[in-house]
């Protein structure tokens, strides 16, 4: 619900951070593959430099799901 609501208002930091949340409890249940999707999708909307801290976890993450 609050990815939906981040990418209805257009909030990309709630966003990443939603969908970070996400990815890892897609991860726990075995769903690499949606974690993954769910996941690229936030990093590639997102815009802000790389030495933002929740963007380099996230893609930290991003990477482990490869």
């Amino acid at each position: 619900m609050s990815l939906d609501q981040a990418r209805e208002h257009g909030e990309k930091y709630a966003e990443l951070c939603a969908a970070q949340d996400l990815a890892r409890l897609y991860a726990r249940r075995g769903e690499r593959q949606a974690a993954r999707d769910l996941l690229a999708t936030a990093c590639e909307g997102f815009v802000g430099g790389s030495g933002n801290p929740d963007l380099q976890q996230a893609m930290a993450l991003l990477a482990e799901l490869a």
